[in-house]
């Protein structure tokens, strides 16, 4: 053993006490408590990859009805028909809800189509002239049609000085998958 000076009996064994707790402490704080630590975020891991594995497990027991109702949804929003048959048809569809709303429409102008990866986006601008109350009613009927209509860009201005009609540029846009698996 090492040769320690004259020590009493009392003295070696509170010296080889205190190097017991330093070299125990040493462990514990290089050794112990990050392999501790570690493994306790491993279980939070685990814990959160079960909870994905059985929300992925629920989805997959109900991949059929995803399909069937995936295919529902589709078939009113996948494109058919070339662009120019499509914004046709887009025309159409907003001129008749105009009709139906009693909104008087000036002018109405298809823009460029805009190609995404999976979708295309269609832009008709229009101008038109109405009441408030018919106007809210044109756009309610675009935003909850099946077509995927939405009012992107809307200005209002009075028709005349003290009148109660407004002359509104709308700016209607339309989503249809070009790509469907």
């Amino acid at each position: 053993m090492l040769a320690l000076p004259k020590l009493s009996r009392r003295e070696k064994q509170i010296g080889f006490i205190s190097l017991v707790l330093v070299v125990s402490i040493f462990f514990d704080k290089v050794i112990f408590s990050p392999v501790k630590e570690r493994l306790k975020n491993l279980n939070g891991q685990i814990v959160v990859q079960e909870k994905k594995l059985a929300k992925s497990r629920r989805i997959l027991s109900q991949d059929d009805l995803i399909l069937k109702e995936y295919e529902k949804y589709a078939q009113g929003i996948k494109q058919d028909n070339s662009n120019e048959e499509e914004v046709a048809s887009l025309l159409s569809i907003i001129e008749k809800m105009a009709n139906d709303s009693f909104v008087s429409v000036v002018d109405m102008k298809p823009s460029n189509v805009e190609s995404h990866k999976f979708y295309k986006k269609y832009v008709i601008r229009i101008e038109a002239e109405a009441k408030i109350g018919y106007l809210a009613d044109l756009i309610y009927q675009l935003e909850k049609s099946p077509q995927l209509l939405r009012v992107t860009e809307l200005r209002l201005f009075p028709k005349k000085k003290e009148s109660s009609a407004l002359r509104i540029y709308m700016t209607i846009t339309q989503v249809l998958l070009s790509d469907v698996a």
